[in-house]
């Protein structure tokens, strides 16, 4: 049998001789694992259209390629946007396969048309929508209790889902604080800062450690942005 698709390659993995195991996040079919003989350079993130090839769905397959962007280039000079790609390429892979994600993807492709703060926020919103095609939804826009959209100043740690200051009341000292960049209706940019950035990536932290079971190199590289965040603002 034979899919076709689009989509951006999130894992490569040395399998035999000159053979590559990778997987590629597809526009509309989720994630798909196979080996390719691609003879020229891959690199994660090209954008590809490709041909999945088996015999059955239960076996590996073969993957034929054709590379339409490489994003991965862009982003050598930016040792921040390296580091949350790398994170995304750990988030993406732990996804179950062959699942429809194309919010996702539609996701993934904005953050790697952008750059600057915008990249920043982009991968923010992106892991969002990460933990939701995990199967656990982050609501940080709709109060749990009164449905209400605005004064969200915390999120409960048991559903992921944004709560009121008004109604968390004596609570509130059991719920997470809401992030301030998730508090902002942003119509540009210009105010984000690298301070909002890095409460967002700590807020992660907790849904990162009680969703996904091995997340020790998600948090070591979560830790490793925000250092070289702090540094950078330090100079």
């Amino acid at each position: 049998m034979e899919i076709k698709d689009s989509g951006f390659i999130v894992e490569i993995r040395n399998y035999a001789g000159d053979r590559k195991l990778i997987k590629i996040l597809s526009k509309t079919q989720g994630i798909w694992k196979g080996i390719t003989f691609f003879k020229g350079g891959i690199s994660l993130f090209d954008e590809v259209e490709f041909a999945w090839k088996s015999k059955s769905l239960d076996n590996l397959g073969f993957f034929q390629l054709e590379i339409k962007n490489n994003y991965f280039v862009d982003f050598f000079n930016d040792e921040i946007a390296l580091l949350c790609l790398k994170n995304t390429s750990l988030m993406l892979i732990v996804l179950p396969e062959r699942i429809d994600s194309e919010e996702l993807f539609l996701m993934l492709k904005d953050m790697l048309h952008s750059s600057g703060k915008s990249f920043l926020a982009n991968y923010l919103y992106f892991i969002v929508f990460f933990f939701r095609e995990l199967g656990y939804p982050l609501d940080l826009y709709h109060c749990a209790v009164t449905g209400k959209t605005s004064d969200l100043m915390y999120v409960s740690p048991k559903t992921g889902r944004a709560v009121s200051s008004d109604a968390a009341g004596v609570y509130k000292d059991r719920l997470l604080k809401m992030p301030a960049f998730f508090k902002k209706n942003h119509e540009n940019y210009d105010e984000f800062n690298e301070y909002e950035f890095i409460e967002a990536l700590s807020f992660f932290e907790y849904f990162y450690q009680k969703h996904i079971e091995n997340n020790s190199m998600i948090l070591f590289l979560n830790e490793k942005i925000k250092k070289s965040l702090n540094f950078l603002e330090a100079c």
